[in-house]
Parts: C-alpha cells; sequence; structure tokens
C-alpha cells in the first residue's frame, strides 16, 4: 500500500511538470505570432511596410542603404550580400511597358557607394531601364533623352540623394566613375552610365 502522504507528493511532482510544459508552450506560440525568433529566407523574402515593397534578408542586418523608385514608389534596401537577380530585374524594370530587365553591376555599387560616401540612408532612382518602345515615346515628349539610349540595355541610370547637393556628387563621381556624367543641376538629377567616358551640364 503506498502512503497517501508519497502519493501527494508524486502528484504535485506531476502537476508542475504539466504547468511548465503549459508555460513553455504558451511562451513558444506566443514567440511564433509575434515573429520575434523568426528570421526570414534569405532567397526570396519580400514584407511590405506602408504600401512600399521592401527586402529584407534579415530582419536584423542594418542595409548599406535604401534604393527607391520615384515613379513606382518601391523600396529595395542594399545589404552586404548580393541582391537576388530577379529582385534587381524587377526593381529596375521598365516603368512605362513594366519589362523587366536588370542594372549594370557596376551602376550598382556606384550608387551604393556613393551613399556610403555621403552617409544617406536612402537613394532616389529616376530613371534606370527603359524599354525601346518607351524611350521612344519620352524622346517625343521629354528632354533629356537620347535617340539610343544607354537606359534601352540596362547600363544607365538617373539618380538624387536626398540632403546632397547634385554638385558635390558630381565631383565625387568624377573621381570615383569611368562612364558617362551627366549633372543637371536645375532638374536636380545625376546621370550615369557605363558608356566611354565623358561629362556633361545640362539644365
Amino acid at each position: 500500500m503506498i502512503p497517501v502522504e508519497s502519493s501527494f507528493l508524486n502528484n504535485l511532482k506531476q502537476t508542475h511538470v504539466i504547468k511548465r510544459f503549459l508555460i513553455i508552450g504558451i511562451v513558444l506560440s506566443c514567440l511564433l505570432l509575434s515573429g520575434s525568433k523568426i528570421e526570414i529566407p534569405d532567397d526570396k523574402a519580400k514584407t511590405y511596410s506602408s504600401g512600399t515593397k521592401r527586402f529584407h534578408p534579415r530582419r536584423r542586418e542594418v542595409p548599406r542603404t535604401t534604393l527607391y523608385s520615384i515613379h513606382t514608389r518601391e523600396a529595395l534596401p542594399v545589404f552586404k550580400k548580393p541582391t537576388p537577380k530577379w529582385l534587381l530585374n524587377r526593381f529596375f524594370r521598365c516603368r512605362g511597358t513594366d519589362d523587366e530587365h536588370g542594372l549594370d553591376h557596376v551602376l550598382l555599387d556606384i550608387l551604393v557607394r556613393a551613399a556610403e560616401r555621403f552617409k544617406a540612408p536612402k537613394v532616389v532612382i529616376i530613371s534606370a531601364y527603359r524599354s525601346p518602345k518607351f524611350n521612344d515615346y519620352l524622346r517625343k515628349k521629354a528632354r533629356h533623352v537620347a535617340w539610343e539610349s544607354l537606359h534601352t540595355e540596362g547600363r544607365a541610370v538617373d539618380f538624387r540623394i536626398p540632403g546632397v547637393k547634385t554638385g558635390r556628387i558630381y565631383r565625387w563621381l568624377r573621381a570615383n566613375h569611368t562612364g558617362g556624367i551627366g549633372h543637371y543641376p536645375s532638374d536636380g538629377f545625376i546621370h550615369i552610365d557605363t558608356g566611354p567616358p565623358r561629362t556633361w551640364t545640362g539644365r
């Protein structure tokens, strides 16, 4: 016959064990629901914030800078780890036809380097890839559009850095970029491409 006191202690121990498991289960459930311990996979991770599409390889990693498209209102954080090609193609797509095309890696590198040089958390992209059809459309309606623009090959980008004068960016680029550099102070943007080395100033 088992003593009453021994039976009571065994039941008490079992109750404590069950309570501990219940508490652990509740805590784990809360963590999973809150997402505080979850890392997004690196391959095609996307989150959405305030209607702006964002890419985060790891939630806790600080981006080198963030590219922001003025036309699509999409934001692309750039991290040390290379950004997936599919995402670059989507971000730099033609805003007129939605045709997807990447940007020359030399230009992407210089954009990030410029942002780091001026300690800029954001680089505003005004124009990147343009389909030939959309380029012809713009050429008939707007200035600064060349007949055989390098934009149609993904080899040119127009941008600005908020809070930094275009003249400062232009001078820095002349010492750090070997392709084409166009300065448009009145319109407030810089053009760079991977064509022959040359510089010019527009409106």
